[in-house]
């Protein structure tokens, strides 16, 4: 969780009034849901860990982890980046 949490503020847009970082942590009876929506710019940025091989091993991780006991959302658009991790517990 802390790795996505990073990287929100690692690449949240800089220099822009409307820059913005939301963070939504939840504990249900039975799971865990961390939410992250970040701004970001539309200049193309140099990949980071999250992205390409970074974010296959953050699933690699998850899998040994957790195996079938999570469920992992990206959503990458021109100008926000949202992550939703659920982790039953």
């Amino acid at each position: 969780m802390i790795t996505f949490i990073e990287n929100a503020f690692k690449h949240v847009s800089r220099g822009i009034s409307e820059a913005y970082v939301k963070i939504n942590f939840e504990q249900a009876a039975k799971s865990v849901c961390l939410e992250i929506e970040n701004s970001k710019s539309n200049i193309q940025q140099e990949k980071d860990s999250v992205s390409g091989l970074g974010l296959d091993n953050i699933r690699k991780r998850l899998d040994i982890l957790y195996a079938n006991d999570y469920s992992l959302t990206i959503k990458d658009s021109e100008t926000t980046y949202y992550t939703k991790l659920v982790i039953k517990i």
